[in-house]
């Protein structure tokens, strides 16, 4: 067993676990929605750690602690996505000038706000049946150990294992990010641009796990990553509201019909929604047309070859130094995006 190996994920994960800990806690005891959403992307997190850190635990282990944080980072889903449509769409409304566009909305704030109020439980049982399953505690007991253990074990002098894993990691996280470029030519592309968010966001996870071993040139890379993270979860964005608005018309629709048997008081529901559809076209076009300009020039600059080189320099130098300078860890990765 590599000691530094143990070391980062000592350091990685005990933030991580901790930090989960606190959260959970929050979504039992108050309001702030933002619990909610910082459970979903720890228990990403360290799902993503107990891939790269794989030797460190038994097979069976990682098992059921990944089982058991994707079910409870699932079951949260929706609630997430609800609290989220909520308070950007209080936003829109308070900005409007138009105020016939203000029914269709409020309507839509209500209908989101009905669903989420029926989930809350649900929450609060996924909560508590994750917290049952004792997966922190285990986790915090394994790492704990692991901590001990390093403590009073000869420091290993060459770390050539940890940035071999890391480049192996890293590039096929990247390979899989560049293999949907082609995509960036097609505006309407939605999936492959979905997952295209999705393999952004495993590559930065990667990145981050590996952060402390590298210098300021690997962070700068790191950067450019959260960001083409940022531009594509704003374009996903507006492609689940261009979704949800199609549903959401039609419901309340036969809704009034049913109701009032006459469509005519939805025609005033139907004014803002049109406007809310139009919004959310348009500023997905810009932030599209945003995406592919950054994507291009950062392409120019040799974003991919640079970020192999640094990858493959490390490993160079590992060889031909008899003694690597003890991996930084006590670098703070913050987990406040997603």
């Amino acid at each position: 067993m590599n000691e530094n190996l143990e070391k980062l994920a000592v350091n990685y994960m005990q933030k991580l676990i901790k930090s989960l800990a606190c959260h959970l806690k929050g979504i039992r005891t108050d309001e702030d929605i933002e619990n909610l959403h910082q459970v979903r992307v720890v228990t990403r997190r360290l799902g993503n750690a107990l891939q790269v850190f794989s030797s460190c635990f038994a097979a069976p282990k990682i098992k059921f602690w990944q089982k058991e944080l994707r079910r409870c980072r699932r079951r949260l889903g929706q609630a997430r996505d609800r609290d989220v449509h909520i308070a950007f769409l209080h936003e829109i409304v308070q900005t409007l000038d138009n105020r016939s566009h203000r029914p269709g909305l409020t309507r839509l704030i209500l209908r989101l706000d009905q669903e989420r109020k029926k989930l809350q439980p649900k929450v609060l049982k996924s909560v508590q049946q994750f917290t049952h399953s004792k997966v922190l505690e285990d986790m915090y007991g394994q790492i704990s150990r692991m901590e001990i253990a390093a403590s009073h074990a000869e420091p290993a002098p060459d770390d050539i294992q940890i940035y071999k894993k890391a480049q192996k990691h890293i590039v096929g996280c990247l390979d899989d990010l560049m293999s949907y470029e082609d995509s960036l030519h097609q505006p309407d592309a939605v999936n492959e641009h979905h997952k295209m968010r999705i393999a952004a966001k495993k590559l930065r996870y990667q990145m981050e796990v590996f952060l402390p071993a590298y210098d300021d040139t690997f962070l700068s890379f790191l950067k450019i990553v959260k960001t083409f993270q940022t531009y594509l979860g704003n374009i996903h964005d507006y492609d689940i509201w261009a979704e949800l608005l199609t549903k959401f018309e039609k419901r309340e629709y036969r809704r009034t019909v049913r109701y009032y048997g006459s469509d005519r008081p939805f025609r005033r529901l139907r004014t803002g929604i049109r406007y809310f559809q139009d919004y959310c076209c348009q500023e997905r076009k810009r932030i599209f047309s945003e995406f592919v300009n950054c994507w291009e020039q950062i392409g120019e600059e040799g974003f991919s070859a640079g970020l192999r080189e640094v990858l493959q320099d490390r490993i160079k130098r590992c060889r031909t130094q008899d003694v690597i300078p003890d991996i930084i860890l006590n670098s703070d990765i913050s987990s406040s995006e997603n």
